[in-house]
């Protein structure tokens, strides 16, 4: 166009028409995470759709679950929902996010609660699973990185002061079948996050130190790279919990 308003004869029709192979800039995901239940993620993902709401931005509720509590209810406001999709399983009928209608509305913003629950069967981006295992793993090593940093900022004396913060898993054992396959995906979980495996074995006080049925599962817990320990004591509930503070199992 000229700047007059009238068409430009040397403009071509299509020049500014958008490239279907054109990389697009993706859309931003916002993570919330919280160390326990109730912590205020929900309150806190909200709050802040509110705001943007406020500001003329097209935010809708794709899922949130408000556990029935008072406050949270509040915070839902006058937000657009997007309706769940229901789903029939086993005679039961269970209420999940509808991907396809959130895709469909197409908002600006979509909340979504409730990442860590489990999908009903059905309900459709079985990639959920690998998405949030991908979401943690991220988080873990983006907080491992800033750990590094913080520690070489203060210096080589740093490195002896914090650096306790490795995963520690502990699994306790009997000798009774199946203890070697909770023990492979307890070495498995300690790989994935570069933490440490303890086994433990608790036997009466009056019992003999070596037990016979323990052999092929101490074996091959120093084969997966774990440490083994037999424990004496007559609770095994409290000597397992003592076990754990000791070493300090996250």
């Amino acid at each position: 166009m000229t700047d007059q308003g009238k068409p430009d004869p040397h403009d071509h029709p299509h020049d500014h028409d958008p490239d279907p192979d054109e990389v697009r800039p993706a859309g931003r995901f916002r993570v919330y995470l919280g160390a326990a239940a109730g912590v205020g993620k929900t309150c806190a993902r909200l709050d802040e759709g509110w705001r943007r709401f406020q500001r003329g931005a097209d935010v809708a509720v794709g899922y949130v679950e408000t556990h029935k509590r008072p406050f949270t209810i509040e915070q839902l406001r006058d937000f657009p929902m997007v309706p769940r999709k229901r789903v029939e399983y086993r005679g039961s009928t269970w209420e999940e996010m509808d991907l396809a209608a959130v895709l469909e509305r197409h908002p600006e913003v979509v909340l979504i609660d409730e990442l860590a629950h489990t999908n009903g069967p059905g309900s459709g981006p079985q990639n959920l699973v690998a998405l949030r295992e991908l979401s943690l793993r991220f988080v873990a090593d983006e907080t491992e990185e800033e750990l590094i940093e913080f520690l070489r900022s203060r210096g080589p004396s740093a490195s002896n002061e914090v650096w306790d913060t490795a995963e520690r898993i502990l699994v306790a054992v009997t000798g009774a079948p199946g203890n070697d396959t909770v023990i492979r995906r307890a070495a498995r979980m300690a790989a994935r996050m570069k933490g440490d495996l303890l086994v433990v074995h608790v036997v009466p006080s009056d019992a003999p130190g070596k037990v016979g049925a323990t052999d092929r599962l101490e074996e091959l817990v120093h084969d997966v790279g774990g440490s083994w320990q037999v424990v004496h004591g007559e609770d095994v509930a409290a000597t397992i919990m003592a076990t754990a503070n000791a070493n300090q199992i996250t």
